[in-house]
C-alpha cells in the first residue's frame, strides 16, 4: 500500500440508485447539489472553482472530490486542516469511501462569528430527496434557487450586520425589458433568462448572499466598495451578453449600489434598499444597461 495515500472503497450490496443528490447544511442554510461525474469540494478561489463550492475561509480549497457513475457514488478525501467525517468517522487523507442514502459528510468549521459544523447530507431515495427538497422550498425561490425575500432578510439581520468586514456593498437590480423577452419568445425563455441570471450571482455572491426578490428583481450583498461592486456587475452584463448566441436574446441589467456601513443603526436593510433603488432608478433613465452607485446628497 503507498504510504501516501490510502484507498478503501466499501461498497454496500443491493444499494444501486438512480438519483444522487447532496444537501449542504449549516444551520439554517441549506444548497443542494445534484451528483453527477467527477466534482470537487473546496473553497473557491479566482483560480480555482470547484464544482461543490463552500465558500468558508476555514475550508481547503481542495477537500476531495465525488464521483458518482453506474449506479455508485463514492467520495475521496484530501489532505486538508479540518479533515472531513463519515457518519463521525474521521476519513483518512485519500481515502475512497461508498456513499448509500442518509450517510452524512461533516467537516467541523469555525468560522469567524459564525461556528459550528457543515453537513453534507446524502439523498439518493425519492422519500429522502423529497423531504429535503421541502426544507430547501421553504427558504429558497423554486426557479432559480436563490434566497426567497424573507430568507434573505434573515441572513442580512444574521450575517452581514454582524460582520467584521468593512468594505461590503448593496446591490438592487433588474432585467432590462423583460417582458419584452416574455411576449416575444414565450415564458420559458423568460424563465431561463432569471435562472442564467441566478447561476451567475450565486458565483459573483459567493461570499455574501443573493436572493430573488421578486418578479425580475433581484437583491445581493458583495464584500467589496461600491466601486469594485459596480465594476463586478458591469462585468456580468458583458457575460450576459455573451450568452445571446446560445439564448437567441439579449439579456441585460440595470442596477444600483449603495455602501453597507453595518455599524450604523440607522443603515436598515429596508433604508439600504431604498439608496439603491434611487441609483436603479437613475441607471433606467440614463439608457438601461448600466450600474450606478448611490450617491449621498452632501
Amino acid at each position: 500500500m503507498n504510504s501516501d495515500k490510502t484507498t478503501m472503497i466499501f461498497k454496500n450490496a443491493g444499494d444501486e440508485y438512480t438519483s444522487f443528490k447532496l444537501f449542504i447544511s449549516r444551520g439554517k442554510d441549506i444548497e443542494s447539489y445534484t451528483l453527477a461525474g467527477l466534482q470537487r469540494v473546496g473553497r473557491p478561489h479566482p483560480h480555482n472553482q470547484p464544482e461543490i463550492p463552500i465558500p468558508d475561509p476555514c475550508v481547503s480549497r481542495e477537500h476531495g472530490f465525488f464521483d458518482t457513475r453506474d449506479g455508485i457514488s463514492t467520495y475521496t478525501a484530501s489532505e486538508t486542516t479540518n479533515g472531513i467525517y463519515l457518519n463521525k468517522r474521521k476519513l483518512l487523507p485519500g481515502e475512497c469511501v461508498s456513499l448509500k442514502d442518509g450517510d452524512e459528510l461533516t467537516i467541523p468549521v469555525n468560522s469567524q462569528g459564525d461556528a459550528g459544523s457543515l453537513m453534507m447530507i446524502c439523498a439518493f431515495s425519492e422519500s429522502r430527496i423529497a423531504l429535503w427538497d421541502s426544507f430547501m422550498e421553504a427558504r429558497y425561490d423554486v426557479l432559480t434557487g436563490l434566497l426567497n425575500r424573507r430568507t434573505f432578510e434573515e441572513q442580512y439581520e444574521r450575517k452581514v450586520k454582524s460582520a467584521s468586514i468593512s468594505s461590503m456593498s448593496l446591490f438592487i437590480l433588474d432585467i432590462d425589458d423583460f417582458k419584452g423577452i416574455n411576449d416575444r419568445f414565450g415564458h420559458s425563455s423568460g424563465d431561463e433568462a432569471l435562472k442564467k441570471l441566478a447561476d451567475e450571482l450565486k458565483l459573483i455572491c459567493h461570499e455574501g448572499c443573493a436572493g430573488r426578490w421578486g418578479g425580475d428583481e433581484f437583491v445581493g450583498v458583495i464584500n467589496e466598495e461600491p466601486y469594485r461592486t459596480v465594476e463586478i456587475l458591469n462585468d456580468l452584463n458583458k457575460r450576459l451578453k455573451a450568452k445571446q448566441k446560445d439564448l437567441g436574446y439579449v439579456i441585460s441589467i440595470s442596477a444600483g449600489v449603495c455602501r453597507i456601513y453595518n455599524k450604523r443603526e440607522s443603515d436598515t436593510l429596508e433604508h439600504l434598499l431604498n439608496n439603491a433603488d434611487k441609483a436603479l432608478y437613475h441607471a433606467k433613465y440614463e439608457g438601461k444597461a448600466r450600474i450606478f452607485e448611490y450617491q449621498p446628497k452632501s
